[in-house]
C-alpha cells in the first residue's frame, strides 16, 4: 500500500497499532508470558476508539483468537459472524476488513494462491498472482529473513473481502518480521541486537519506521534502563557508523551507542 505522506500505510498503522498496544517494549519480567494471546489482547485493546475511513476500526479488524481443538466449533462461528461485515451482497459496496495475524505460509493453491495464517487452520486466505508476485519483490528482505532462521516471526496486516462463496480474498497486504518476543525487526542485524539485549536482560523500547524512507536514519531500540534519558541504539553498516561519527556532534541528542553489521 502507497501513503502520500498524511496518511498512514498498512505497514505504517500495523507499526502504530504495536506501538499503542505496549508490544515494542521489553521488560525481563515479560520473558515467557508474551504469547499470541497477550499480543491479540492487547492489539485489539489498541484499536478501541480508533477511526479508520470514518468507521470504527474495532468493528472491521479481525485477529485471530488462539486456536484449540476443542473449541473449533465455537472459533469457526464466531470467525464467520465477524466476517459477515466483509461478505458480498447484491445492491451494497463491497466492505473490506482488516487482518493482523502470524502468517503460517504463503504458497500456490489449485487455483491462485493462499496466505495460511496461524490459529486460522479451517480457511486459507486467497490472493491473486499479481499481487503474490509484488509481494516477493516488495518484501524480499523481509521473507528471506524469516527463511533463513527460525528465531523469527512473519506477521501479515491486510484488508480482505469475503465472496459469495464465503472465501476471504486478501486486496493488500503488509508484512513484518518479529522476534520470538514479538519485536519487530527490519533485519539480521537488528535481530541480533535485540536478541543480546533481552539475553542481557535489558529493558527497551524497539523502534519502528512507520512511514519513513529505509535510507532516513532512526534508533533500533532506546535503552530504559541507563538512568533519568535512554540510551539510544542504531544498526548501521560500517560506512554509515563512520558517516554518523563525523556528524554527531551536529545531532541534538548524542549518539550513546552503535551496533555495526557489515553489509
Amino acid at each position: 500500500m502507497v501513503s502520500d505522506g498524511s496518511k498512514l500505510s498498512l505497514r505504517a498503522l500495523l507499526h502504530y497499532l504495536w506501538d499503542q498496544a505496549g508490544l515494542t517494549r521489553w521488560e525481563p519480567g515479560f520473558a515467557g508470558k508474551r504469547s499470541w494471546g497477550t499480543v491479540r489482547k492487547h492489539l485489539l485493546q489498541a484499536a478501541e476508539h480508533k477511526i479508520a475511513r470514518g468507521e470504527s476500526l474495532r468493528s472491521r479488524l479481525y485477529i485471530p483468537e488462539v486456536f484449540t481443538v476443542e473449541q473449533r466449533d465455537q472459533l469457526n462461528a464466531r470467525r464467520l459472524g465477524h466476517w459477515r461485515h466483509a461478505v458480498a451482497a447484491p445492491g451494497r459496496p463491497q466492505q473490506l476488513m482488516l487482518l493482523i495475524g502470524e502468517v503460517k505460509e504463503i504458497v500456490p493453491a489449485r487455483y491462485g494462491y493462499r496466505a495460511v495464517i496461524k490459529h486460522v487452520p479451517d480457511q486459507a486466505f486467497a490472493l491473486d498472482e499479481a499481487l503474490y508476485r509484488r509481494l516477493g519483490r516488495r518484501f524480499e528482505a523481509e521473507l528471506t529473513l524469516w527463511g533463513a532462521t527460525d528465531g523469527v516471526r512473519m506477521l501479515t496486516i491486510a484488508t480482505f473481502a469475503v465472496n459469495e462463496t464465503g472465501i476471504p480474498t486478501i486486496a493488500e497486504l503488509s508484512l513484518m518480521a518479529v522476534t520470538l518476543q514479538w519485536l519487530p525487526v527490519d533485519n539480521l542485524f537488528e535481530m541480533q541486537l535485540v536478541d543480546r539485549l533481552v539475553t542481557e536482560r535489558r529493558s527497551f523500547i524497539k523502534g519502528l519506521r512507520y512511514n519513513v524512507s529505509p535510507s532516513t536514519v532512526v534508533a533500533t531500540a532506546a535503552l530504559i534502563d541507563t538512568g533519568d534519558r535512554p540510551t539510544m541504539l542504531f544498526v548501521s553498516s560500517l560506512a554509515e557508523a563512520a558517516r554518523w561519527g563525523t556528524d554527531r556532534e551536529s545531532r541534538e541528542q548524542p549518539l550513546a551507542a552503535t551496533w555495526c553489521g557489515i553489509t
